[in-house]
């Protein structure tokens, strides 16, 4: 199991801080990108994705992406900034738990 103690960084963090590094540098400054969210589309994604994660826990067959996805789908169906910015959140720390996850093999 990969442990980190306290005050040390956890391996997932320094990987995120060198890959946001990583983008930053190939892409520049994105800040002023429209998120593109709100859509219907999305909204019934999110729905399916939700059913899909719900039936897949009730039959014992739960996998990651089914956790991520539902958060993913969740997060483009969000139009209100504050509300989107949660939502973002979640998928960031469904990412983190599946990275430690994958750490703990």
């Amino acid at each position: 199991m990969n442990v980190h103690h306290p005050g040390e960084r956890a391996p997932w963090l320094i990987d995120v801080t060198r890959e946001l590094d990583r983008q930053r540098e190939a892409y520049g400054d994105r800040s002023a990108l429209p998120d593109g969210t709100g859509q219907d589309t999305f909204r019934e994604m999110a729905e399916q994705a939700g059913q899909v994660r719900r039936s897949k826990a009730e039959q014992g067959s739960l996998a990651w992406r089914h956790i991520l996805s539902e958060g993913v789908f969740t997060a483009f169906a969000e139009s209100d900034p504050a509300k989107l910015r949660g939502y973002l959140v979640e998928v960031a720390a469904a990412a983190v738990a599946w990275m430690e996850a994958l750490d703990c093999r």
